[in-house]
């Protein structure tokens, strides 16, 4: 992903959930990161294994599942609060799940960086034609019409769809700007529930072919 995405909220542990602390969720291009203002747990050992941490944000629920702990500050004082750094695998925004056994989908979606590359497909079609009463300038006009869903694969268990989400934000007469983003995403449907940890599974073999499609040859 290009943009960065920031959750504050209040997170804990599903077998301790007296214990709710705060913290900022980042999604960028380097990860996952999940900052606390005090400690999720009492474990000294850095690298550890969380399973499942829950959340609930400014955007809703989170969960975040396969996380480690890469940095916990414990203060000598008594009174003053540690934090931790928590790198995290995965993350499920819009619901909270306290068991990996309930995490079972029929549609996901997810995208990879420079997909829209790959695939060399878009809306956009830019045309310039000379101005009516300014004959030295041009004007220009860009359409867009949003590409339909494209079936890359079928099976008697699942569909696998290339879909184009597109959103849209004009500034108004006086900004004189509008911007129209248009993001390529895999969409999966399955005829039944699965679960997350074989969708998981599914995912990356498709992220290494897609590695390997956009990867340049090299000559030895």
């Amino acid at each position: 992903m290009n943009e960065v995405i920031e959750l504050k909220g209040y997170w804990k542990l599903p077998n301790n959930p007296n214990l709710e602390i705060s913290g900022v969720l980042k999604l960028d291009n380097a990860g996952i990161t999940l900052t606390t203002i005090g400690l999720l747990d009492n474990g000294t050992t850095l690298q550890r294994k969380i399973e499942i941490i829950v959340g609930n944000t400014n955007q809703g629920f989170v969960t975040l599942i396969n996380s480690f702990v890469t940095l916990s500050s414990r203060s000598l004082s008594k009174e003053a609060i540690g934090y931790q750094i928590i790198t995290v695998n995965w993350c499920v925004i819009g619901k909270s799940y306290e068991n990996l056994d309930n995490m079972n989908f029929t549609t996901i979606a997810f995208r990879f960086q420079h997909l829209e590359t790959w695939a060399k497909i878009h809306g956009f079609k830019k045309n310039s034609y000379e101005h009516a009463k300014n004959k030295k300038g041009k004007k220009f006009l860009i359409d867009y019409k949003q590409p339909e869903p494209i079936k890359i694969y079928q099976d008697k268990f699942k569909e696998i769809l290339l879909f184009f989400s597109v959103s849209q934000k004009f500034a108004g007469i006086h900004n004189r700007t509008a911007q129209i983003s248009e993001k390529l995403y895999y969409n999966l449907y399955y005829k039944k529930q699965v679960n997350l940890y074989d969708i998981i599974e599914f995912i990356y073999s498709i992220k290494t072919l897609h590695t390997i499609a956009i990867s340049n040859l090299t000559k030895l």
